[in-house]
């Protein structure tokens, strides 16, 4: 008897109750193992064309050979994205800066690749506890690993909205990669910021222990609307459940 690794997921946006456009955009792929969120950056031009291109380029990557292999494919991709909208910027006077924050998971047997730059994040929820993976680049999070202010005077502080890295804004992207062993009964969940600006963790906890991803997906997006929502939101849930299989002997 053998056991492997399988994954279930689901996923959603929402522009919110203020802006007009959602720059938000999210991929989920089981036929590559590659989940994501891409954040256009509001305060730039076309942010929506930025993480559109992010989340189709991924949609393209064939399924990995190993986890290695996957991590430099995702790596190249964002990376070729990034040229392409610097290559914009340069070639077409008078263009704007377009951007978006990304975070990648790649699942490959029983490993999950978190890839990142900007301010969207991956959480894990494992037994009772909900761990961050991705660490933001941004202004507060800089300002909280100087010990300048706390966690909790980050998320309403004036600059919380300004990231340091993205998707487009980079002559030379550098994307930050955190590696982790998946358990049984693992819960994913992928986010832009307008899930975590706007619900406090213990209503994010509570949001995740529902039956199922989906139900996961609606009343996180629910509970976010029904405040003020002045941003877009995008999450992503992905539940990783053990398969058994029985083998012939011989």
């Amino acid at each position: 008897m053998s056991c492997k690794l399988r994954f279930q997921s689901a996923a959603d946006t929402h522009p919110g109750n203020v802006r007009a456009i959602n720059e938000d955009a999210y991929y989920s792929g089981e036929e590559n193992n590659i989940w994501a969120i891409a954040d256009g950056m509001g305060g730039h031009y076309a942010g929506d064309v930025a993480s559109r291109l992010i989340i189709e380029s991924l949609a393209k990557l064939p399924l990995a050979r190993s986890l290695d292999e996957g991590i430099e494919q995702i790596v190249t991709s964002l990376k070729e994205v990034n040229r392409r909208l610097q290559e914009d910027i340069t070639i077409k006077p008078g263009n704007h800066v377009i951007g978006s924050t990304v975070v990648v998971a790649f699942l490959f047997e029983s490993e999950c690749a978190c890839l990142w730059a900007g301010d969207s994040r991956l959480y894990v929820y494992r037994g009772d506890k909900v761990y961050q993976v991705s660490h933001d680049h941004s202004v507060v999070q800089e300002m909280v690993d100087n010990g300048i202010i706390s966690a909790e005077e980050a998320i309403t502080h004036p600059q919380s909205n300004v990231i340091t890295r993205a998707v487009g804004t980079e002559t030379d992207l550098k994307v930050d990669v955190n590696v982790f062993d998946l358990e049984p009964g693992d819960r994913l969940l992928l986010c832009s910021d307008g899930l975590y600006g706007e619900l406090p963790a213990s209503e994010i906890k509570a949001a995740l222990d529902h039956e199922t991803p989906e139900v996961c997906v609606t009343a996180l997006i629910e509970q976010t609307i029904a405040g003020r929502a002045k941003d877009n939101v995008t999450v992503s849930v992905i539940d990783v459940y053990e398969e058994m299989s029985i083998e012939d002997e011989f």
